[in-house]
């Protein structure tokens, strides 16, 4: 997937367009665009998910996906589901029924960052809010 900003009518902001394999970045389907969306709004809610349930907060260390369960409550298989969302949008690594944190997301999960992201997060589901 190939992404390019554009500008249109004298509109500095950048305009995502998404192309897919040959096509050029203004011919992208329609319906390319919102099932890629559709994977965006998933992929956030996983992330969002992880973070409110203190799911997130416990990978500062690897753990095992049974522990994960026991400390947030979650059955372990939707524990597995929403986990695995982030291992593959590159946040967390799995290695068998073991998750971490990748280094680059383990100093957002420390005080003072975590709040920061946790507001983030919050402020963009209460910006979507009807």
């Amino acid at each position: 997937m190939e992404q390019a900003n554009e500008t249109h009518g004298g509109d500095s902001r950048p305009v995502r367009n998404i192309a897919r394999g040959g096509q050029t970045s203004g011919d992208a389907s329609a319906r390319q665009v919102i099932t890629d969306l559709s994977s965006s709004v998933w992929a956030f809610s996983a992330l969002a998910c992880a973070l409110e349930t203190g799911l997130l907060e416990a990978l500062t260390e690897a753990r095992r996906l049974t522990d994960l369960g026991q400390r947030s409550g979650i059955p372990a298989c939707l524990v597995e589901g929403l986990l695995d969302v982030l291992v593959s949008l590159g946040l967390l690594l799995r290695a068998g029924d073991g998750y971490s944190s990748t280094p680059d997301l383990l100093p957002l999960l420390q005080a003072p960052a975590r709040e920061a992201l946790l507001a983030d997060i919050r402020s963009v589901y209460l910006r979507a809010a009807p």
